[in-house]
């Protein structure tokens, strides 16, 4: 059995007398897609922010392929574990490619020119996230959601083994969102490891082969998205009564709070 790729011990954070994460342990496993799901304020963001080692833990441990986080020089972190936020806003108005190119710094340095191989990663990265018509564009000028587009192609020029996502479509259309999704699904099948923020049941069902629920900072439920996501759990996440419709090889949500609007 593989080693995993990350993992974490009794994991604690806190500022003050304020506890954010409280004795958390997981482990992610090779070609695991996981959804991590909570309310606003649950913790999850400052999770991953400790998974990356950009907080450090007040207490216990996280360790990468078996050694501590905190032994790892930063460069090499990188090498195994891209990360996507909720934005990103660079100093320099780089261009699409430009910014996707960046992916390769941590494996290929600053210096390494520019060669065949690397422009024909962009480029399929580019195509594999649907923007390639934006490859010249400035980053800066472009809507919320295409930039997300932008940083999931580096992320996956980054070639890691796990890749980090916070709400990655967030400010998605709907048609990027299920094509997001998609992509998603197809990483993990190559082997690949995703731990991905999300605030929609649904989108963990489409995407994810395992789920997270986090609730004041502890987890609450770890398993398949089947078993885990139930109008119980979201009741229980969110504070809202929904009814639960299975379809096929699909399940959806219904609010059962309000009726929808009546065709006039």
């Amino acid at each position: 059995m593989m080693a995993a790729i990350l993992s974490a011990h009794e994991l604690c954070y806190q500022i003050g007398h304020h506890v954010l994460i409280d004795k958390i342990n997981l482990k992610i496993e090779p070609g695991e897609s996981i959804a991590l799901l909570g309310a606003n304020g649950a913790g999850k963001t400052t999770l991953l922010r400790l998974l990356l080692g950009v907080l450090p833990a007040t207490s216990g441990a996280i360790y990468l392929e078996g050694k501590r986080l905190t032994e790892w020089a930063r460069r090499d972190v990188a090498r195994r574990i891209a990360y996507v936020p909720q934005q990103h806003t660079p100093h320099f108005p780089f261009t699409v490619r430009q910014m996707v190119e960046q992916g390769r710094l941590p494996q290929q340095g600053l210096f390494r020119s520019m060669d065949a191989d690397l422009h024909e990663r962009v480029s399929l990265a580019l195509e594999m996230m649907g923007i390639a018509d934006l490859s010249e564009r400035v980053y800066t000028q472009l809507s919320g959601g295409e930039r997300q587009l932008v940083l999931l192609a580096r992320a996956l020029l980054q070639e890691t083994p796990l890749i980090l996502l916070d709400e990655p479509t967030n400010g998605l259309d709907y048609g990027n969102q299920l094509r997001l999704l998609e992509r998603l699904r197809s990483i993990a099948d190559s082997g690949r490891s995703i731990l991905t923020i999300t605030h929609c049941p649904e989108h963990a069902l489409l995407a994810a082969n395992r789920v997270w629920a986090l609730q004041d900072g502890r987890l609450i439920a770890d398993g398949s998205p089947q078993e885990i996501i139930t109008p119980t759990l979201i009741h229980q996440l969110y504070h809202t009564e929904v009814s639960q419709i299975d379809s096929d090889h699909y399940r959806f949500f219904v609010p059962r709070t309000f009726v929808p609007c009546s065709t006039p």
